[in-house]
């Protein structure tokens, strides 16, 4: 992955750019004649173990901001300690992510990224795009329903497709932020999948084992139907399974 950085149009400043591992982690920067400018090397939860040159850039492990006065690197919903592997503050969905507020991505930083501190997506953006608003809410609902479902509360609900727009034209769901898609390495059922989906809001899916995901929609479109009719969601756990309005 190559993204260019440049500084806000300043003349006096080179421009430069990224370079980055598979999980978006900038490795290094190099000048526009292809010179190593800065390098960085991490542990596996993101600690800073080697780096060379002096070039200033924020965007380090995962491609998340380091702030060097604190140590600590910025994840939308909170801060994270890659010292020690850990959030720094609490889960901000509690209980709905399990018992531990602290966790960063189940302790499997290796297959895991975590770009908001909260849903855990398979690749950093552009790759896999985190969606927001509605779907963003319809799809933590789907997480925490998944987790009371299946009596785990320590199931993080592992996303292969978000709001992507490379690689998807102007009237796919995905592009609209609109769609999301489920992988099959959750250990859920296609019933408890669709019983949820259609609890929080997704009104349209399907399976798809080529693709080895479940695909979910707000609404139907583009070939992908309705959701089946499904039981009432069962109770269980404190205050039962959620569902969306």
């Amino acid at each position: 992955m190559i993204l260019l950085w440049n500084t806000r149009g300043r003349a006096t400043r080179p421009t430069s750019y990224y370079e980055a591992d598979g999980l978006g982690s900038v490795t290094s920067l190099t000048s526009s004649s292809s010179a190593l400018a800065t390098t960085y090397t991490y542990d596996s939860f993101g600690e800073l173990t080697n780096s060379t040159g002096s070039l200033q850039n924020p965007f380090r492990y995962t491609a998340r901001e380091f702030d060097t006065e604190t140590n600590l690197y910025y994840y939308r919903a909170r801060y994270y300690d890659a010292s020690v592997g850990r959030f720094v503050s609490e889960d901000p969905i509690r209980f709905d992510g399990g018992p531990d507020f602290y966790v960063y991505v189940a302790e499997n930083p290796i297959n895991y990224i975590d770009p908001s501190g909260e849903i855990h997506y398979n690749y950093p953006p552009p790759r896999t795009v985190p969606v927001t608003g509605k779907t963003a809410a319809a799809l933590q609902c789907l997480e925490n329903c998944l987790q009371c479902l299946t009596n785990n509360p320590n199931l993080d609900l592992f996303v292969t497709g978000g709001a992507e727009q490379s690689g998807h034209t102007k009237n796919s769901y995905h592009y609209r932020n609109e769609a999301v898609d489920i992988s099959y390495s959750n250990p859920v059922t296609t019933y408890q999948v669709f019983q949820c989906g259609e609890s929080c809001g997704f009104s349209a899916g399907l399976s798809e084992p080529a693709l080895h995901h479940w695909h979910l929609q707000l609404r139907p479109g583009n070939g992908v139907p309705l959701l089946p009719p499904l039981l009432p969601m069962p109770k269980c756990g404190n205050g039962g399974c959620r569902g969306g309005n």
